[in-house]
């Protein structure tokens, strides 16, 4: 999209206000408006399945997954009881979270929705090579531990232990009740992030634009202030209201697989010190395994949170630091400039309503590279040598 389009974007979000309500011009569809059947059909079929229009069953889903929770862990330790103590606080955490997940066909989700439509259905695509491979993976590995556990006579229910873990097996099927909406939410994280970093470059070509047009001799300082601010509304209001309905579930989501890849790495440490056993090797190695996919997984979500931020910070270096609107820039807001500029709201999405900066997320990921990295050291090195005594 060249500059030229993009201000007359911004230009027709800045005229839909009006005394009378929202103004149309040229035939334009009021967003709040226009139908889910404008939509691609595999996004009309995620948003059919969602969470919240299909909260039964996918609740059913949430528990046959954290019903696989507690057999796993069952399994490890060889006892229900521990499986208890570990999976109570995460299984009402896992409900909490899911059903915070909001509907993405209403209110400014559904603006959302219809501002790029083509771009999303791309990314939900791309997004379903991915997670539909996933899911025989998943159930895989379900059925892998169930195997090895037999295998190695480990009967944590008693004489129950074969109905537990058959039922264990069927339920392992209820992921694909809960599918539709990772994929959905998933693909929203992606598309927001692109979205917005659109909406920046647009709001800061505006506002490089509108400087540079300002003449310093003969130039009407109000209503070149005006003209920004009538940019920066837009731009603000779209951001408000997104990180308002969002910024408890990003905050959750992020902390949930980093909190379980934590419990995975605790359990392991309490194997190894605890109760060292050769027969424990392949009961770390799956632990490891998904301790590591948590932790990614947890990653994966702050970039594409901390993508706006990261675009900001290039763009508005490489368009406001133009040396012809340096005077323009002084003659209008004097020594407030970088200031006004940095408390916007567009300028990044929130977590717990804490800005998530390119700053932050270079702290977080380096803290979190650097323990892992150490407590997988220490990991590899407890095995090593465990094998070397035996």
């Amino acid at each position: 999209m060249s500059m030229e389009e993009r201000t007359q974007v911004y230009a027709f979000e800045q005229d839909q206000e009006s005394e009378g309500g929202v103004k149309h011009e040229d035939g334009a569809i009021n967003q709040q408006q226009q139908n889910e059947s404008d939509l691609p059909n595999i996004i009309q079929t995620l948003l059919k399945w969602q969470f919240p229009r299909n909260k039964l069953i996918c609740n059913v889903g949430v528990l046959a997954l954290c019903f696989q929770g507690y057999n796993l862990f069952s399994i490890i330790f060889n006892s229900p009881y521990i499986s208890m103590g570990i999976m109570g606080p995460i299984l009402p955490l896992g409900f909490a979270l899911w059903n915070l997940v909001p509907d993405y066909g209403k209110g400014i989700f559904q603006n959302i929705l219809h501002e790029n439509p083509k771009m999303l259905k791309g990314i939900v695509k791309k997004m379903s090579m991915i997670t539909i491979p996933l899911l025989p993976i998943m159930l895989l590995l379900f059925v892998a531990i169930v195997v090895l556990a037999q295998n190695f006579n480990i009967v944590p229910y008693g004489k129950h232990t074969d109905l537990v873990y058959y039922i264990s097996l069927g339920l392992s099927a209820g992921i694909v009740f809960v599918w539709p909406t990772g994929m959905l939410l998933l693909s929203m994280y992606q598309y927001t992030a692109k979205l917005w970093t659109e909406k920046i470059k647009i709001y800061m070509d505006t506002i490089h634009d509108k400087l540079l047009q300002f003449d310093l001799e003969t130039g009407n300082k109000s209503k070149c202030l005006n003209d920004i601010y009538k940019s920066q509304e837009v731009a603000e209001e779209w951001a408000l209201k997104v990180n308002k309905k969002m910024t408890i579930l990003n905050g959750l989501f992020v902390s949930v697989w980093i909190m379980m890849s934590i419990v995975m790495i605790v359990i392991i440490w309490i194997m190894q010190s605890v109760n060292p056993s050769p027969t424990n090797t392949w009961k770390i190695g799956f632990l490891a395994f998904f301790a590591l996919f948590f932790l990614l997984f947890g990653i994966l979500i702050l970039y594409f949170l901390a993508k706006p931020n990261q675009v900001w910070i290039k763009h508005s270096n490489y368009i406001l630091n133009d040396a012809r609107i340096m005077i323009r820039k002084e003659e209008l807001f004097g020594s407030q400039f970088d200031q006004w500029l940095s408390q916007q709201e567009i300028n990044s999405q929130r977590l717990f309503n804490i800005k998530l900066t390119s700053k932050l997320l270079g702290r977080l990921a380096a803290l979190l590279s650097s323990v892992f990295t150490i407590v997988f050291y220490f990991i590899i090195r407890e095995e090593l040598r465990s094998f070397a005594s035996s």
